[in-house]
């Protein structure tokens, strides 16, 4: 179930390499401008440091508070910049989930954009209790237009919530090596998170190992510093954060700059309106989609197939 969804998503939406907006734009270009400073915390008031373990269990807890809303609007813009020049691959990925749940029913919507350097796609998406109901807009790039596939899947909610959770973020406590508390005058508190470069770096490289991959031979990754910046509520809610690494990878050839930012913002609470589609007659299912996705792949390749000539063999090397 889950997983078609996930499948045609991904055909459709270029995904970067590793897998808002409530407040005002002041305050979010603020926290954005905080964690860009390699030295956010290190003219810190000794009076506002916490330890590491109190700012990660305060930052988890307000988000598992704010995911069990039952009526929310959850905004997130991940940004990637990977090299610079002619070789510069930029991403950047926007999500709007509107969510309203009650006794009878969990209904949301969804919004989803990507643009990866110049190549855009959009992805919105009705849930209506039962069934998602999604279109999926990117350009053909052999005509140059857009085009729209309207696609349905029966899917539990929590099934659904999972495919666009873009925001839940996990500290790692053991990489932290300062961290502060600042209480504003009303109520709202102000966690500020300086990793180690070093830990964090060991700890990716850990994980990309974990997740089955590797760096090409001969490559590493260099963290230059990574911040956290979170706001929670007088109420514990978390009601925005910002997530920033700046790296590069390193090989004996050449360096590539690496920046990869989150910021997510949680708003609306009880005052969220889900966007209704109410015409679904022309939605196809997911297993039809796929059946003639399917067919066109496999139609392109024979298509695409070298013909052998007496006269004229093709390059096998050739693309």
């Amino acid at each position: 179930m889950k997983k078609k969804v996930v499948l045609l998503l991904a055909a459709t939406m270029i995904v970067s390499a590793l897998s808002g907006c409530g407040m005002t734009k002041k305050e979010s270009e603020a926290m954005i401008t905080d964690i860009s400073n390699a030295d956010m915390l290190k003219t810190a008031d000794e009076k506002s440091l916490i330890n590491a373990d109190e700012a990660v269990k305060a930052f988890s807890d307000a988000l598992d508070k704010v995911k069990k809303e039952k009526n929310i609007t959850i905004d997130t813009t991940t940004t990637t910049n990977l090299g610079e020049g002619d070789k510069a691959e930029n991403a950047i990925n926007t999500s709007k989930l509107k969510k309203d749940v009650t006794d009878d029913k969990s209904t949301a919507s969804v919004e989803l954009t990507n643009d990866y350097t110049g190549q855009k796609s959009k992805v919105s998406g009705y849930y209506d209790g039962k069934t998602l109901f999604f279109t999926s807009t990117a350009t053909n790039e052999s005509t140059k237009k857009d085009e729209t596939q309207k696609i349905k899947e029966e899917m539990s909610f929590d099934d659904f919530l999972s495919i666009i959770d873009s925001y839940s973020l996990n500290l790692y406590e053991e990489n932290i090596e300062k961290a502060s508390l600042e209480t504003e005058k009303d109520g709202s508190k102000i966690f500020k998170i300086a990793y180690n470069p070093e830990k964090l770096q060991a700890t990716m490289q850990t994980n990309i190992e974990a997740a089955g991959q590797s760096l090409p031979d001969g490559q590493t990754m260099k963290v230059n510093f990574s911040n956290v910046e979170a706001k929670v509520n007088k109420d514990g809610n978390l009601t925005s954060f910002a997530f920033k690494i700046d790296a590069k990878y390193v090989s004996d050839k050449e360096e590539s700059p690496y920046n990869y930012t989150i910021v997510a913002d949680f708003t609306n609470f009880g005052k969220t309106k889900v966007d209704v589609v109410t015409k679904t007659d022309d939605y196809k299912d997911a297993s039809e989609i796929q059946q003639e996705q399917a067919a066109e792949t496999t139609t392109d390749s024979l298509e695409s197939a070298p013909q052998v000539t007496t006269t004229n063999q093709p390059d096998p090397t050739a693309k």
